[in-house]
């Protein structure tokens, strides 16, 4: 149920009131007899009718992810990749609450409203990256303000770098490693990262 919720109502955006799902998801209950194997296939089924692999996956690698999803839904993806980076990368920390921090939000690396725009950036950058799920972190709302438009070294240095979030301090290691920036090759690798674990950790067909 939590995939189905996530994917299908989160990511794919099907109407709470889709009347076809509730009466399937009805069905499935009305009909219980006891076997979960019967159920669960049902459910995948679901899954697979109203949020396939392809659009789960065409949604998180679109350029206005950030646009496209809600607040809440988009906390929830980095909160759940923030513990898995603590249960993969950093085993050394405990995973942390969904309601743990009060106030998370989601911070822009690049922000959607830069000082001076960088040499490297290309035109249409801002169109084709600055939205996408590679560029975005979980933050909190207060230290989010505090960023403001800074550039990336400066984020770095002064926040990432020493942030209670692993999301924020693994940033380092996406930079361009020929020129040292934050760029399309940093969040291209970063994108692919995210949604790597996205469609692993949401992957219904293997639960």
């Amino acid at each position: 149920m939590e995939i189905i919720s996530f994917r299908v109502y989160g990511i794919r955006k099907r109407k709470r009131t889709n009347t076809t799902i509730s009466k399937r998801l009805y069905e499935l209950a009305q009909n219980f007899q006891g076997d979960f194997e019967v159920l669960i296939s049902g459910l995948k089924d679901i899954v697979g009718e109203f949020c396939s692999d392809r659009e789960f996956q065409e949604r998180l690698i679109s350029p206005y992810f950030y646009e496209a999803i809600s607040a809440n839904d988009l906390n929830y993806l980095f909160w759940q990749y923030e513990n898995y980076l603590r249960q993969t990368e950093y085993l050394q920390d405990e995973l942390i609450g969904f309601r743990e921090y009060t106030g998370l939000s989601i911070e822009h690396i690049i922000p959607q409203v830069t000082r001076q725009i960088p040499a490297w950036m290309p035109e249409g950058f801002w169109g084709n990256y600055i939205h996408s799920i590679g560029n975005l972190t979980l933050d909190l709302s207060w230290e989010n303000s505090a960023k403001s438009n800074f550039n990336f070294d400066t984020k770095y240095n002064y926040f990432y770098k020493n942030s209670r979030f692993r999301c924020q301090q693994e940033l380092i290691n996406f930079t361009n490693s020929d020129s040292s920036e934050w760029d399309e090759t940093s969040i291209t690798k970063r994108q692919t990262k995210i949604v790597n674990f996205a469609m692993m950790y949401w992957d219904y067909q293997s639960r």
